[in-house]
């Protein structure tokens, strides 16, 4: 890649990743904050048991959201009661970008490609986590445009994440997805 990503004007082209690149997923896991990109094994998984969308620009792996189906995800409701996330499900996850690509359009485009995915693999039960900070309901400030995306495009807070940075589950239920 050649110069400041900031300041590009071409976009990034979003495409499902396969196991070929592999390579290129773990490269970009290794960078990610996001316990789900650094392991290798949860890698591969995302790969084989879900979809894995990658977004590139001049070639080079710059950010990634996956989507997996029918997995029953724990999450917290307001009251603190444990729910699943009920079975059949899509649940969106994994999505992450390279610092020197964010505000360029990059997750948005990662977010619109799983938003079309959803439209022709329908589920009655979708649910995104966002990143939280550690407390309830408090979302990082890397995922706040997550975060307005997911609300503009139809979803509502149904809970927190039962995992340790407690960010926001959001839940859509089918009929409810506005175009974005």
């Amino acid at each position: 890649m050649s110069g400041a990503l900031a300041a590009w004007t071409v976009p990034a082209q979003v495409r499902t990743l396969t196991g070929d690149d592999h390579a290129a997923f773990a490269a970009l896991g290794a960078r990610s904050t996001l316990s789900s990109l650094q392991s290798d094994d949860t890698r591969r998984s995302l790969l084989s048991r879900g979809l894995v969308f990658g977004a590139f620009v001049e070639g080079t792996l710059v950010g990634c959201s996956a989507m997996m189906f029918d997995t029953p995800r724990s999450y917290c409701l307001r009251d603190e009661t444990v729910a699943i996330l009920p079975v059949p499900n899509a649940y969106l996850c994994s999505t992450f970008v390279l610092p020197s690509a964010r505000g360029c359009g990059v997750g948005t485009a990662l977010y619109k490609r799983r938003l079309e995915v959803l439209r022709e693999i329908e589920r009655p039960i979708v649910g995104v986590e966002i990143l939280g900070t550690g407390t309830p309901f408090a979302v990082d400030e890397h995922a706040r445009p997550g975060l307005r995306f997911h609300l503009a495009a139809g979803f509502s807070i149904g809970g927190y994440s039962a995992e340790p940075d407690r960010g926001p589950m959001l839940i859509r239920k089918v009929g409810v997805l506005c175009r974005r």
